[in-house]
């Protein structure tokens, strides 16, 4: 969220003078005030971003931590009423993500007289996205877009996402992705834009899939499943790798419904061996293969990895030049939605909820494909 990231850029850059000690010591349960609540909730995530070495160790402390928010936050919520209150109350919420209840207290902020409509309406476009809340989240939008178009930034574009790739968001995506390629023209951020702009354009056709130099092992029956989700993700990126325990908990809720994990992994070229492993031999397209498998059962996932060519075919063949960066395909191979991001996934598991419904299921990817 465009506060919390603000607020924890300024942390970092004040860390260095805090101290181990002293950032050990807050502890967001014994905390006065809200105000201090987050003060202390934020120097405890930066403690724990240097503690811990892998992104799956950071995640999985993080869970812990939003349980323990989750229960500061109830102890708040009833004598909570004050602006300023409400937005601290609404962050503790957002540490627990628990995206309706940051929603709620939104609201509630937004209708006070003296309020701070732009960033309260930015962290409300996150939290009715992710709760897939997609209507609220692209009125959120088009406020930001007509009454503070130069404020309209591509952090927000990513938050509401989940509500731009639904049928009814599309055309707002297009809308927005065309004021920030002015904005971005002949930034790093150019490119990105355009390349969203092609994938949300693509929704409806057919994707072209990657060529293939490999693929791991597999028990799973071949099958043509109402939908199959391609994943992508750089294996030498831990960041990347983050969502993976997610895909494997879609895949024990969803597979028996219809629902088929796929992951691809480009293979790190020349030039990244010889920038950042100038000592190691770059590996065969079979031990690069292995070294995927060995992942895929370390980490205990039950779907194929294949390996794809180098980073630079899937940017300028396939305009994916966000990684990680899923799409979800329709029996037909049509791409139905896609994301990116190393987190925020909440929305995808509301999303295929709805799509593999057994009642109107069918009706909704038909829509998801619709043209």
């Amino acid at each position: 969220m465009h506060s919390r990231l603000c607020a924890l850029g300024s942390l970092i850059l004040a860390s260095s003078f805090l101290g181990p000690t002293r950032l050990a010591a807050q502890d967001p349960s014994a905390a006065a005030t809200l105000a201090e609540a987050i003060d202390a909730a934020q120097r405890a995530e930066i403690l724990a971003r240097k503690e811990h070495a892998t992104t799956e160790g950071f995640q999985a402390w993080r869970k812990e931590f939003g349980a323990r928010m989750r229960e500061l936050a109830q102890r708040w919520a009833p004598k909570t009423s004050e602006a300023e209150d409400l937005f601290a109350l609404a962050r503790l919420w957002a540490y627990a993500q628990d995206w309706a209840q940051v929603d709620e207290v939104l609201t509630r902020y937004l209708a006070l007289p003296a309020q701070r409509a732009y960033i309260a309406r930015v962290e409300r476009v996150r939290a009715r996205a992710a709760c897939g809340r997609g209507d609220g989240a692209r009125e959120d939008m088009l406020w930001v877009l007509e009454n503070e178009p130069r404020r309209f930034d591509f952090a927000l574009f990513l938050f509401g996402l989940p509500a731009l790739v639904e049928p009814e968001g599309r055309a707002l995506g297009q809308r927005a992705l065309q004021l920030l390629a002015k904005r971005y023209e002949g930034d790093a951020y150019a490119p990105i834009c355009a390349a969203f702009a092609n994938h949300l354009r693509s929704l409806g056709q057919t994707f072209v899939r990657p060529p293939e130099l490999g693929r791991t092992p597999s028990t799973a029956a071949p099958q043509a499943p109402p939908l199959r989700l391609l994943f992508f993700f750089r294996s030498s990126a831990p960041l990347t790798r983050a969502p993976l325990p997610f895909l494997k908990a879609l895949h024990a809720r969803f597979a028996a419904r219809g629902l088929a994990i796929e992951l691809a992994s480009p293979r790190e070229g020349t030039r990244f061996w010889d920038r950042f492993r100038p000592s190691s031999a770059q590996p065969t397209v079979a031990e690069e293969v292995a070294a995927l498998a060995a992942l895929t059962r370390a980490l205990e996932l039950p779907f194929p990895a294949a390996l794809l060519g180098e980073p630079s075919e899937l940017e300028e063949r396939h305009d994916l030049r966000v990684l990680p960066h899923f799409v979800l395909l329709d029996g037909e191979g049509r791409a139905l939605l896609f994301g990116c991001g190393g987190e925020g996934y909440e929305w995808l598991e509301l999303a295929l909820e709805r799509l593999l419904d057994p009642e109107q299921g069918a009706a909704r990817r038909a829509a998801y494909a619709g043209r």
